[in-house]
């Protein structure tokens, strides 16, 4: 989902599928227009999500408040299931 101009507003509509996917381990919404609002709405998203553990949102101008809070769930949710990355991915 990076590089798709993803607004706040269009998140909205996503988010939902993020909160409530409990299989949902690996997510990249890098180069996208979150911005504040969907910074917000992906935070509170994520903090109902226990399963996501890695998430790439670089290049959404979200701020480092919103962001710092995000990344603290990841790492809670990494610490409870800590798969590598390219075990998620099929990478070898």
């Amino acid at each position: 989902m990076s590089n798709n101009k993803i607004s706040g507003e269009d998140f909205e509509n996503l988010s939902n599928s993020v909160r409530n996917n409990k299989s949902l381990l690996s997510l990249d919404l890098k180069w996208n227009e979150l911005g504040t609002k969907g910074g917000m709405t992906l935070k509170r998203a994520v903090d109902a999500n226990d399963t996501l553990i890695y998430l790439d949102v670089n290049g959404n101008n979200i701020p480092e408040d919103i962001f710092d809070d995000i990344e603290e769930k990841i790492k809670m949710n990494y610490r409870k299931n800590p798969l590598p990355r390219d075990e998620i991915l099929g990478q070898d």
